[in-house]
């Protein structure tokens, strides 16, 4: 895949233009900075004159926290251990001697398809009388979880990873407790679910598993001392 790669087919009344980017070069906000200055540059703006963070920006050099934080969530890596490690890394090595070519498959979800599945979640938690909600993310990763591990054997326990960005620039652990004010594209850290079995993606419904991470999510943004401590 390209860094970048756009496509534009013109017709008499108008005119489509698609924008494909790697998340290696650009996230959303990024990818809307480019376009943004593309929109800019066509209509003959001077590029110093378009708005956008300062070339010599630094967001966190005021970084002070002095709040104490005594966090008990799990983020980052699991340590695997020395014989699990080899276990994880060895078959993968093994799997690209064997298949050294990686065929890509695009799947599309329509909007509507992933809305019905989170509002018939969302409406029966209501009526279990549960204040939990599913978010489109959520449900999102179930339903690939599931749709991927479909055929899988039902006996296979095999822990899984799963690991989730979570973005922090909405969030009041920058001074003085607010939220980030200079605009920047990437804030995040990763925080892990506990292991899922691999059966557990077949034996589990869709509710169930986009729990497990919306209960993480919830867990980690709650702890706002444990992730300004991080970011220190």
């Amino acid at each position: 895949m390209p860094l970048l790669h756009v496509h534009i087919a013109t017709f008499d009344d108008l005119t489509f233009m698609g924008v494909t980017t790697s998340h290696l070069a650009l996230d959303g906000l990024g990818l809307r900075a480019l376009l943004y200055t593309w929109m800019y540059l066509l209509r003959g703006d001077e590029i110093d004159a378009i708005p956008g963070m300062a070339w010599d920006a630094e967001p966190f050099a005021a970084f002070k926290f002095t709040r104490p934080t005594a966090t008990t969530n799990q983020r980052g890596w699991f340590e695997l251990g020395l014989f699990s490690q080899v276990r994880v890394i060895v078959p993968q090595i093994l799997r690209s001697l064997w298949e050294p070519k990686a065929v890509a498959r695009l799947v599309r979800m329509p909007k509507a398809f992933l809305n019905n599945y989170k509002c018939e979640i969302n409406g029966n938690l209501r009526r279990q009388g549960s204040s939990e909600w599913m978010g489109s993310s959520d449900v999102l990763m179930a339903w690939w979880s599931k749709t991927a591990y479909a055929n899988h054997r039902l006996d296979d326990t095999t822990p899984f990873h799963i690991h989730l960005p979570v973005d922090l620039r909405d969030l009041c652990i920058f001074p003085n407790t607010s939220r980030l004010e200079t605009p920047i594209n990437n804030v995040f850290l990763t925080i892990s679910i506990p292991l899922v079995p691999t059966n557990a993606f077949r034996m589990e419904s869709l509710a169930e598993l986009a729990l497990r991470s919306r209960h993480v999510i919830t867990a980690y943004k709650a702890d706002l001392d444990g992730i300004a401590a991080e970011l220190c």
